[in-house]
């Protein structure tokens, strides 16, 4: 699904008006949830932005088009800066196959002065999603990321909240049956490298959930730069929200000569030791449920097999080898070197449990 972004240039030479301004509209098609054989529910969200001296955009109306069936459903707004808006469709025929597409429509007032204003009415129309009717049926807009171990949104939960309200926001999403929350820091650094197989990131900065460690500081990541700081949450920053993800039933492999099985994919792609540790003690694969991070030696063998494992990236790996009361050791699959960390760190997990 992809953004779709219209340009209308006009250049003025009324009353001698020599200068080319821009007007730029911005409408998404979110998702199709809900979906029932007679109904369906609707999301969409825009960002109207204007780069000319004298263009005032006024948005008029939202709403979504059926293209199938040329059917419009409209939603007045009044002074609406961005929005999401969303609409329920009924009457819709049973085990059909629909095309929807949000619109927004903006009236452009232009001009240098009171008495040359003029006037452009114009609808944009986002993405095209399709969805088919039926009973049970739900239409998905995220990414499963199995080498994070994450499902991600397919588009930002928001363009500016702080901290707390960005966390709120993704607590509160509910979609796709998962439990949605704001990345780790190690989570969004991935994220941020996959950015372009995702999707619809902004060069802004994006929220983590970690802390940073002093006061109400929280780490972010320049999804221009790519550089991760802490900063205090009341700044206003963007937000997506991911969910951890569930493996396929076949999604290991036994590894005779090392005695466990092990995930074909990490756990997570940044978490801190506990948690880590709570992931691989929490998952369910395979019939299984008696998964666990491996100890140092089993993980130094998981390095040596990493190119037949496969998935592995050159990133540092947990071990539930502790070292003190704090600490845990760590391997590097960029070279295979082990060393202690903070359990507080956010570095990579893959999970294994034994043979029988």
């Amino acid at each position: 699904m992809k953004k779709i972004s219209i340009i209308v240039i006009m250049v003025c030479f009324l009353s001698g008006c020599q200068d080319a301004f821009y007007m730029e509209g911005r409408v998404k098609t979110i998702a199709v949830t809900e979906i029932t054989n007679h109904s369906a529910v609707l999301y969409g969200k825009f960002e109207i932005a204007s780069t000319g001296k004298e263009a005032e955009p006024q948005i008029q109306s939202t709403g979504f088009r059926l293209k199938d069936l040329n059917r419009t459903f409209r939603e007045v707004c009044d002074n609406c800066q961005e929005e999401e808006f969303s609409a329920v469709v009924t009457n819709l025929l049973p085990n059909t196959n629909y095309q929807v597409e949000a619109f927004v429509t903006v009236r452009y007032n232009y001009g240098y002065n009171e008495n040359e204003k003029k006037s452009l009415v114009k609808t944009f129309y986002g993405n095209t999603i399709e969805f088919t009717t039926g009973d049970g049926a739900i239409m998905l807009d995220f990414h499963v990321l199995k080498s994070d171990g994450v499902v991600v949104q397919k588009f930002d939960r928001s363009s500016g909240a702080t901290w707390q309200q960005a966390r709120d926001l993704c607590q509160s999403l509910n979609f796709g049956g998962y439990s949605w929350r704001l990345p780790t820091i190690g989570e969004l650094e991935s994220l941020y490298n996959s950015k372009e197989t995702i999707g619809e990131f902004t060069e802004g900065r994006y929220w983590s959930d970690t802390y940073s460690g002093s006061g109400s500081n929280y780490r972010y990541v320049d999804f221009g730069t790519g550089i991760s700081e802490g900063i205090n949450g009341s700044n206003s920053y963007r937000c997506r929200c991911v969910s951890t993800s569930t493996p396929d039933v076949s999604d290991f492999l036994v590894l005779q000569s090392d005695g466990v099985m092990v995930q074909k994919f990490d756990r997570s792609s940044g978490a801190t030791w506990s948690a880590a540790d709570a992931l691989c003690k929490s998952l369910n694969l395979g019939g299984y449920n008696d998964w666990r991070l491996p100890t140092i030696g089993e993980l130094q063998s998981l390095y040596n097999s990493k190119e037949t494992i496969g998935e592995y990236t050159n990133g540092r790996y947990w071990s539930d080898t502790s070292s003190g009361s704090s600490n845990s050791i760590y391997v590097d699959f960029e070279n295979g070197s082990s060393a202690v960390a903070p359990n507080g760190e956010s570095y990579r997990c893959r999970c294994v449990r034994n043979l029988p």
